[in-house]
């Protein structure tokens, strides 16, 4: 908390802009909570390199699913990107997941996610 201080000492950042940041917060925490449930929902079997973790099928034509690899990354695809690479982060790094946020192709994508991972823990 004191870097943050620090930066608004140093008009590096606005008591507004801060103020506005809320979203970031609750960012940070989805991240936390989601990242611990991966460690007890996503497991490999032995010999396992990567494998399909998260599908979905939305109202509208708009389909979307994820591949994870046993080092922790995880790529996003879906049908608006044709099929293709919508975009990618490392589970192993919060630092990692939280950025992925900026990635407007995943942003939704990677939130409903980890809120999978969340809500199968809780159960």
């Amino acid at each position: 908390m004191n870097k943050i201080v620090d930066l608004i000492e140093l008009n590096e950042l606005s008591i507004e802009e801060l103020a506005k940041a809320d979203y970031l917060v609750k960012r940070a925490e989805l991240v936390k909570e989601g990242l611990e449930a991966c460690k007890k929902t996503i497991s490999f079997p032995l010999g396992v390199k990567k494998q399909e973790c998260y599908h979905e099928k939305f109202r509208t034509d708009y389909e979307a699913w994820a591949i994870v690899e046993n080092d922790g990354s995880i790529t996003f695809y879906n049908n608006n990107s044709t099929n293709q690479i919508a975009g990618s982060t490392n589970l192993t790094s919060e630092k990692e997941v939280f950025m992925a946020f900026e990635n407007k192709d995943i942003a939704r994508d990677l939130e409903h996610f980890l809120q999978i991972q969340i809500m199968q823990v809780n159960q």
